[in-house]
């Protein structure tokens, strides 16, 4: 369980990450 608990936490900072890039990404067009 702790196992999912820290998957699913790295897997909401990856998502937050994506989300910046494609944030900036739509910034520059």
């Amino acid at each position: 369980m702790r196992m999912f608990s820290f998957l699913k936490n790295k897997m909401y900072k990856h998502s937050l990450l994506m989300s910046l890039i494609v944030y900036s990404n739509d910034d520059y067009s």
